[in-house]
């Protein structure tokens, strides 16, 4: 996909502050579109650490089911966590600003660009 293709997507999530791609073993950032003042390398590594948790608990409650993606929520802001669908090894963190955001569409539109990107590329 064009960036700015991407970059129209995108801009249609009100409340976007990030979006990134992050390397789900060490929390490298990948690729990330947003606020450029707000602290994506924090939140990536956090990220990476929480995802791994998360998968954790999945495999001990049930082998049989998957992790979606986990969602944090703050007073001022959503952090959603998304592992991707076509590549396990990484993983889409999108930070919200609450008070602007209508979360169903965003988690809708961040499904939706992830399941149109080519991320085995990465």
């Amino acid at each position: 996909m064009e960036i700015n293709l991407l970059s129209k997507q995108l801009k249609r999530i009100k409340g976007l502050i990030v979006l990134a791609l992050i390397d789900a073993y060490d929390g490298s950032i990948l690729e990330y579109f947003g606020d450029e003042f707000f602290n994506i390398d924090l939140a990536a590594a956090e990220g990476a650490n929480l995802l791994s948790y998360q998968r954790q608990l999945m495999a001990e409650l049930d082998s049989n089911d998957y992790l979606e993606g986990v969602l944090v929520t703050m007073r001022d802001q959503y952090h959603i966590v998304t592992p991707l669908e076509t590549n396990h090894t990484l993983f889409l963190y999108a930070v919200l600003d609450r008070t602007d955001t209508n979360l169903a569409f965003a988690r809708y539109e961040i499904q939706q660009f992830e399941r149109n990107i080519n991320f085995y590329t990465y």
